[in-house]
């Protein structure tokens, strides 16, 4: 038993017998050791409870409490009130944190002293990981001392998981979970960005989140049960109630606003169609109502298609809904392509656009960079990346079609060199590849746009000017794309294998180190690796 531990880790444990095993064993595989494991079993009628005793029995700094069944929200605060840690952290019973998670978190949150650090998170199902799209919305590098004011983003991240908090920053905000709800992270994450002096964010996967596979879906997943649906609505008023007596406004409020339309109604909305009739009029009733005092540049904000629906919901227009939202889920929409008009702006072609104003179909800042890194070596003293690059649904035919060109900026001070060498590569995979859509049981191939010179090869000569006098430090690679009449910028990344890429430079004594962070973005970086320091924020 550690006799001072510095963190906490709560794990609820509620029917895992399934999975409990792998979570546990990930816990106690943790580099840091100055850590207790508080396990709380939720009133578990399979043989979770078994499992939990024997890990405590096992190992001497997990500690085992039964308690009658009360749900997670009340799990979580039953087990806060036994830890002893200088920083608090939950784990959800089905989910996995990778080995340095707590090492890496508590060594960057005691550099700065921050009230909270947040990680990186990677999904994962029984086949295969894969990027979490919620974290994947705010996640672009490491964050020393920000602030979600400073930093809105960080309204995506809700979940009570990927965190450290400092106890006694938790115990002085008076935090708790709500209880006998599902989503209780919602109205404590948000509160706790907040209300914090300043947060750190560290860009490395920490946390492994499970995806159930089909048949095993979690009670979140149940997204056509209403009582689910009434839940994520209490969310969302504790956290409007937690603006109100803040009075927060401006660009946060706008924030706010976007993510529930984005996201939390649209995974209620989309799903409509297989609803019953209390269903559809609770939530159709719920969001006209929250549309009412949404700002036109809010909904623009969104694709085409939500803001069509979200028409027809203040219109009340069930059918125009209906049909829209089963369209979407058809071979119809993938292989719908928007036109240029005369203004030179482009405009999508979906069922009753001719019922909706003109400026609800334009489709220009929707469209983003699609992009990736093939691969990352070195020749000699010269870094070769391969990768590719296109603006979605922006056909590139011909090599006079798009113009790309790159540059080498500092993380530090924002100095840009641009990459000279460069080539622009004809590729007909590109477009087979984006054309696969869809999930492993019904995979879809629809060759809609032609995205063949998009595949892009640079070189970066490291001995020679201007990159051989480069500043030690952390440097980022932007690109840019002209295609269509647009033009997108993007940080080039990707996952391009598991191993770091270093090259020595000569006699120099100066190292390159290559390496994919934990939102893919690829960071050059020039030095000798050393620890994160930081002062105190």
């Amino acid at each position: 038993m550690c006799a001072s531990p510095k963190i906490s880790i709560i794990v609820p444990i509620y029917n895992v017998e399934k999975y409990l095993r792998k979570c546990l064993d990930s816990l106690a595989g943790q580099t840091m050791k100055d850590i207790e494991v508080i396990m709380v079993n939720d009133g578990s009628t399979d043989r979770s409870g078994e499992i939990m005793h024997r890990y405590a029995e096992k190992y001497s700094h997990f500690f085992a409490y039964d308690k009658t069944n009360g749900g997670l929200g009340q799990a979580r605060n039953f087990g806060v009130k036994y830890a002893r840690g200088i920083y608090i952290a939950f784990v959800d019973s089905d989910d996995l944190v990778v080995p340095a998670a707590y090492e890496k978190m508590f060594s960057m949150v005691e550099s700065t002293h921050s009230d909270m650090v947040i990680g990186n998170v990677m999904r994962f199902n029984g086949y295969k990981k894969f990027p979490s799209v919620l974290h994947q919305r705010f996640f672009a590098g490491d964050k020393l001392c920000t602030h979600i004011t400073r930093n809105p983003g960080l309204i995506y991240d809700t979940t009570a998981w990927n965190k450290l908090y400092r106890k006694s920053f938790w115990e002085s905000n008076h935090f708790s979970f709500p209880e006998g709800m599902l989503y209780e992270d919602i109205p404590v994450t948000f509160p706790a960005h907040y209300l914090a002096g300043s947060v750190d964010v560290l860009d490395e996967i920490v946390y492994l989140w499970r995806f159930r596979n089909f048949g095993d879906h979690s009670i979140t997943q149940n997204r056509t049960d209403i009582s689910n649906l009434k839940d994520r609505l209490k969310a969302v008023e504790l956290l409007n109630n937690f603006f109100e007596d803040q009075m927060i406004t401006g660009d946060l409020y706008e924030a706010k606003d976007f993510k529930l339309l984005s996201l939390d109604f649209l995974l209620y909305l989309n799903r409509l169609p297989e609803a019953d009739t209390a269903y559809v009029n609770l939530l159709m009733d719920y969001v006209s109502d929250y549309l009412s005092e949404v700002p036109e540049k809010v909904l623009l904000r969104l694709k085409p298609i939500e803001r069509m629906k979200y028409y027809f919901v203040a219109k009340m227009d069930k059918e125009k809904l209906f049909q829209l939202i089963n369209f979407q889920k058809s071979a119809g929409f993938r292989r719908n392509k928007i036109s240029r008009h005369n203004d030179g702006h482009y405009y999508a072609n979906y069922p009753f656009h001719d019922s909706v104003p003109e400026k609800l179909l334009m489709v220009d800042y929707n469209l983003q960079v699609i992009h990736g890194i093939r691969n990352v070596t070195w020749r000699r003293s010269d870094l070769m990346v391969n990768g590719y690059g296109f603006i979605e649904k922006i056909d590139v035919l011909h090599k006079k079609d798009v113009a790309m060109k790159f540059a080498l900026v500092s993380e530090a001070t924002g100095m840009t060199w641009p990459i000279d060498r460069i080539r622009v590569n004809k590729s007909r995979m590109n477009s087979i590849k984006a054309a696969f859509s869809g999930r492993l049981r019904r995979p879809h191939f629809d060759l809609v746009y032609h995205y063949d010179w998009s595949s892009f090869s640079m070189r970066l000569p490291f001995e020679r000017q201007p990159f051989d006098s480069l500043p030690p430090g952390s440097y980022i690679i932007k690109g840019e794309i002209t295609a269509g009449g647009l033009v997108r910028s993007f940080v080039v990344g990707g996952w391009f294998g598991k191993q770091d890429v270093f090259r020595n430079m000569g006699d120099t004594g100066n190292v390159i180190h290559i390496k994919s962070g934990g939102s893919g973005k690829l960071y050059l970086i020039k030095g000798e690796k050393k620890a994160q320091q930081a002062e105190k924020c």
